[in-house]
């Protein structure tokens, strides 16, 4: 603390004299003078206690004097006292600035001041926000403060101020480390810095688009799960990677197929990868061709297409296939076969059903009908109807097939018979037949023949044109059987198809 000075006064002392008198009388005694008012004491304190804050003093009997920081004095004289705080470079005088006081006599008086320091602020900016990053902000004297994050601090004193920027784990310090900038009074001094996540960020772009290109990225902490299309990573820890392509349906892969780079803290790197869209054909075919035999066929890439009979598939893409027959009652089914198909490349695949050996269960009465659906509607409600076998053939020892189905009340009901193709002799071919049964009404159920034709030579079709049909005990609806026969001797190798429908039927 800075020793009180004392202040020097120089008092104005009034000497009274004695008058005489004249006469005869003696002189009488003088009055004695009164004393003086006791001297007081008197001092000014400021705070800060070292700042040498300037004043104005102003007293009795004329009493002004000026100083600065701290004073005191003692034997002044009683009366009023005005103390004047004067300014000072960088702080606020105190309010008010002048402070009036009596010093009684023999007592003591104390004028404080108080003097606040100019001022500004201070506003931190951390960037991104998440990066709550610490730092320590020095400025006039030494003068530190600590913090982390965006913040705005008040209050600050003017003059030069320094910020450091101090590490945070999972992040890189600004560039520089430190800031410094001026404060002024009442001022805003803004400090900014940006840390960069101490991890960098892979960029996958997938072209085209709509190929939904599938990938693996495997990095220093093992593989990460499979994506498609582009992505973006962030937040990946520096180190060694490799980005592959991956089998998607549909599509070939991009070259080369694996790309291997080392991402570094705070770095950004993109790949990107052109898949093509597979132009590979595959042709299905059957032998015999008339067979609509079942199959599928898969491949590593997700594909799973199913089928039946001849068929022609484009756009797979290169690789290996695996074809599956499935069972055609009748013939024996062909094992299933693996395929590899180059990129662009146009590739065949038969399956071959040869013909069982064994006898060939049929339905070989009306208990047994084969029910094909229904029912048939009038055409006149302008809706076709049209029940099929697309392929079918008569048992080894010459029994029928029988095809059954339902008809609506008024509806016309036409039947087309077509032989397919036959095999190992001419003699396969036969003549086939074609017989119309209807159910009775009655709780018996019986069946009764309403027509047979049989008008066409061996190999050719035979056609039942549409006809409505009525009678005793039943309508034109109900249940129905279309029988197909044949007198011939090689029955079993003989293939057909059959057609139903409310209308005409074309050949």
């Amino acid at each position: 603390m800075t020793p009180l000075r004392r202040l020097s006064f120089l008092p104005t002392l009034l000497l009274l004299g004695l008058a005489s008198c004249g006469g005869d009388d003696a002189p009488a005694a003088p009055a004695p003078p009164e004393p003086p008012p006791a001297p007081g004491a008197l001092s000014i304190s400021v705070e800060p206690t070292a700042l040498p804050a300037p004043w104005r003093l102003a007293g009795p009997q004329g009493l002004s004097q000026e100083g600065t920081g701290a004073a005191s004095v003692n034997g002044v004289p009683a009366g009023a006292y005005t103390l004047t705080w004067l300014p000072l470079e960088g702080w606020d005088p105190p309010t008010p600035p002048q402070d009036s006081r009596t010093l009684a006599p023999g007592g003591s008086l104390t004028f404080t001041g108080s003097y606040q320091p100019w001022t500004g602020r201070v506003s931190i900016r951390v960037e991104p926000a998440d990066a709550v990053a610490p730092w320590l902000l020095t400025g006039p004297g030494n003068a530190v403060r600590e913090g982390a994050g965006s913040e705005t601090l008040e209050g600050i004193p003017v003059g030069a101020h320094t910020l450091q920027w101090l590490p945070l784990e999972g992040w890189i310090q600004p560039e520089p480390a430190s800031a410094t900038g001026e404060v002024r009074r009442n001022e805003t001094l803004t400090l900014e810095g940006t840390y960069l996540p101490a991890t960098g960020t892979v960029i996958v772009s997938v072209l085209p688009q709509e190929s939904n290109g599938a990938w693996r990225l495997v990095g220093p902490n093992g593989p990460l799960p499979v994506a498609q299309g582009s992505r973006t990573l962030e937040g990946l820890p520096p180190g060694s990677y490799t980005l592959r392509w991956t089998d998607t349906q549909g599509w070939e892969l991009p070259a080369p197929v694996e790309v291997s780079f080392t991402l570094q803290a705070g770095q950004t790197r993109t790949l990107e990868g052109t898949f093509r869209a597979a132009s590979a054909v595959l042709n299905v075919e059957l032998r015999p061709g008339a067979i609509p035999a079942p199959w599928r066929l898969t491949d590593p890439f997700g594909l799973d297409a199913a089928g039946e009979g001849a068929a022609l598939l484009s756009g797979l893409q290169s690789g290996r296939y695996r074809m599956t027959w499935f069972d055609v009652l009748g013939w024996t089914t062909p094992p299933a076969v693996e395929i590899e198909i180059a990129e662009g490349e146009q590739v065949s695949v038969q399956g071959r059903y040869p013909l069982m050996s064994d006898p060939y269960a049929t339905n070989d009465s009306l208990s047994r009908v084969a029910a094909l659906g229904g029912p048939l509607v009038p055409a006149e409600d302008d809706v076709s109807v049209l029940l099929e076998v697309p392929l079918a053939r008569l048992d080894p020892e010459g029994g029928s097939r029988f095809f059954g189905f339902t008809s609506d009340p008024g509806s016309a009901i036409a039947l087309r018979l077509d032989p397919m193709e036959s095999f190992l002799h001419p003699l396969d071919a036969q003549n086939l037949g074609i017989r119309l049964w209807r159910q009775d009404s009655s709780d018996g159920g019986g069946w009764t023949l309403m027509g047979q034709i049989n008008l066409q030579p061996r190999g050719a079709g035979e056609y039942h044109s549409p006809i409505f049909y009525s009678g005793s005990g039943f309508a034109g609806d109900g249940t129905w059987a279309m029988e197909v026969y044949s007198s011939g001797e090689r029955t079993g190798r003989q293939l057909f198809r059959v057609r139903i429908a409310n209308r005409a039927i074309e050949p």
